[in-house]
């Protein structure tokens, strides 16, 4: 890729562990190896449901979301808001999109992809906060290259059932 980053060490990758208090998952860990984002100007890379697409994030930019989201979610007013927007600690954002204050994150815990809305857009909204995307981020990025090839539509509406795949 001409619109992407060169890739972290392994360095940055384990101080973005330290200072977030988790371990990434190896796949998470190995995107950020290959590619440290995307370059500034170029089309966004990454695609939600609706065709929403998004830019994908360098590491130090999903650590510094992440910890913002910590923090606001840590207020004892704000508490509830993202816990019932169903956001988790464990939630580490690859893609967001300031304007619509959705991103695309793969949990830390079980490395799953999932679509969250941060609770201040939500609240104009009437969908839920999160949505299952993909088992894994390899079968993430899979939809994502059959949505660039056009041999499908896997964003236009929601997730696909992987069983149902030609």
């Amino acid at each position: 890729g001409a619109h992407l980053n060169d890739g972290v060490a392994a360095g940055a990758l384990d101080d973005a562990e330290a200072r977030l208090g988790m371990s990434l998952p190896t796949s998470l860990r190995e995107l950020f190896e290959f590619a440290d984002g995307q370059q500034r100007g170029t089309p966004e890379l990454l695609m939600m449901p609706k065709n929403r697409p998004l830019r994908f994030l360098t590491l130090r930019e999903a650590r510094d979301l992440a910890s913002y989201w910590k923090e606001q979610a840590e207020g004892p007013v704000q508490q509830r808001w993202w816990l019932a927007a169903g956001w988790k600690p464990s939630h580490v954002p690859i893609g967001f999109a300031p304007k619509i204050g959705a991103a695309l994150c793969v949990s830390a815990r079980v490395g799953r992809v999932l679509r969250f809305t941060t609770p201040d857009v939500l609240a104009s909204h009437s969908g839920a906060g999160t949505m299952h995307m993909a088992d894994t981020l390899e079968a993430y990025f899979a939809d994502l290259d059959d949505h660039f090839a056009g041999a499908r539509q896997p964003f236009v509406v929601g997730p696909v059932v992987r069983g149902n795949r030609p």
